[in-house]
């Protein structure tokens, strides 16, 4: 017999179960130039990722120079099969995409941007 604490709350509650990579046309990785994410949920199983869907993009210890760079889109219809951002400067940043509810699966990665971290272009 299944405990009721099971059926309310399974172990897979929160696992990393979207996968996120970058296209490999936005190869090498700038700053100020578009880096698109490809996003994909086939290990959420038959139902997939629910919506609402949390998309953010954390500049990480000086990352994205005076700009800033920080991104956070809320997805409300469909789950996005893609993402493209531009980079605010040079440095590390973490995506971070999960459900909001249902699951809350999620998927992280780091990306590392090169060029000057505090350049604009003009």
């Amino acid at each position: 017999m299944t405990a009721l604490y099971d059926i309310l709350s399974p172990d897979y509650v929160g696992e990393d179960r979207i996968t996120v990579s970058v296209d490999e046309a936005s190869r090498p990785l700038m700053a100020y130039k578009p880096v698109t994410l490809n996003l994909d949920y086939a290990d959420t199983g038959d139902e997939g990722a629910v919506v609402p869907i949390e998309l953010i993009v954390q500049p990480k210890s000086g990352a994205g120079g005076t700009e800033g760079g920080y991104v956070n889109k809320v997805f409300r219809s469909t789950p996005p099969t893609t993402f493209t951002f531009a980079p605010q400067g040079a440095g590390d940043y973490l995506i971070v995409i999960r459900e909001v509810a249902h699951n809350r699966w999620q998927g992280r990665l780091i990306i590392t941007v090169g060029g000057d971290k505090f350049s604009t272009l003009d």
